[in-house]
């Protein structure tokens, strides 16, 4: 399709008013020539074509068809270069500042000026809203950094105050083995000095707790006996009573957790005290003491006191024996 044609606007006033010149007498006199009717931009002509040949004249109509369809797409191109040369002017004289590549077969109008006014618009509201929520987004990490730091502070806290109660229970068990023997020791010498006054009737008792114990203003009962030669322990009630009138030795020993304080006493017929112990976690006690016949003592435990036992570790132990009976 040849592109040097230009559409001048004259051209829709353009009007054919020749015909086709007469058909000659000159000797084609006895042929026989008939009409055939045809078109083009709106523009109605006769041409004169041979009688009885249909086909020259379907050709002749698809002739004038084409070539109809070709004039009215040449004008439209041309229609599209007028709007690209004058959208190009504009860019020149800087009325357009900034503003895609027009799109082919599309006129820029103020329809589409509109269109595109309220688009920047719409793109200035979201990009005000990106920025407003940009800024919330890093308030709120800021804050997320403040709690986690705050966080991690108090677990560094709390694994370091960890760290020293299992160091003070550690410490305190550590005291409690070094203490035992001792105990035992002491223990030991006191039946070796007191063995050969001892007569053929003997009494001992050694009574324990295997679980704990919240304080109560009260005697402290117990939950096994190891030895209660005599039978003059009564576990219920923790008391002991003294089958005999005798010398006695009576010996105390408690454990509580690292923090609890303990506030104990040994009480002769439950008033007089005849011995007394106190300590942060764990304490002791023991004492000599003459005793009648049916005389009483208990441990009476402080209701401030925790005691702290299990059946593999028992430390709470109340003991005592007859030194030597009264004759």
């Amino acid at each position: 399709m040849p592109h040097f044609y230009r559409y001048r606007s004259e051209d829709d006033d353009l009007q054919t008013h020749s015909r086709t010149p007469a058909r000659s007498t000159t000797g084609v006199s006895s042929a026989k020539t008939e009409e055939a009717h045809v078109r083009c931009l709106g523009i109605a002509g006769e041409l004169c074509i041979p009688s009885g040949d249909e086909k020259n004249k379907v050709n002749i109509n698809s002739l004038f068809y084409e070539l109809d369809k070709t004039i009215r797409s040449l004008k439209e191109e041309n229609e599209q270069l007028r709007a690209e040369v004058d959208y190009l002017k504009d860019i020149c004289k800087n009325k357009v500042a900034t503003s895609p590549p027009p799109v082919p077969a599309v006129v820029q109008n103020a329809a589409d000026s509109g269109v595109e006014e309220r688009l920047r618009s719409q793109i200035q509201s979201i990009d005000s809203k990106l920025g407003s929520c940009q800024a919330d987004l890093n308030t709120v990490k800021t804050t997320s950094q403040s709690s986690i730091q705050q966080i991690q502070t108090m677990l560094e806290s709390m694994q370091t105050t960890h760290t020293q109660h299992k160091q003070e229970v550690d410490n305190a068990l550590t005291a409690l083995a070094n203490m035992a023997p001792a105990v035992k020791e002491k223990e030991t010498e006191t039946v070796s000095i007191v063995k050969p006054d001892i007569t053929p009737f003997a009494v001992v008792f050694d009574a324990v707790r295997c679980e704990d114990w919240v304080g109560q203003d009260s005697f402290l009962p117990y939950t096994k006996m190891n030895s209660n030669v005599g039978g003059g322990l009564n576990m219920d009630t923790g008391k002991f009573t003294a089958p005999v009138t005798g010398l006695y030795f009576l010996a105390l020993n408690v454990y509580g957790a690292p923090r609890d304080g303990v506030v104990l006493s040994i009480k002769l017929n439950d008033f007089l005290e005849l011995a007394s112990c106190s300590g942060v976690g764990k304490a002791s006690q023991s004492c000599i003491v003459e005793l009648d016949e049916n005389d009483t003592v208990g441990v009476y435990v402080n209701e401030k006191s925790k005691l702290t036992d299990t059946n593999n570790q028992r430390y709470t132990h109340f003991l005592g024996f007859l030194m030597r009976e009264k004759i």
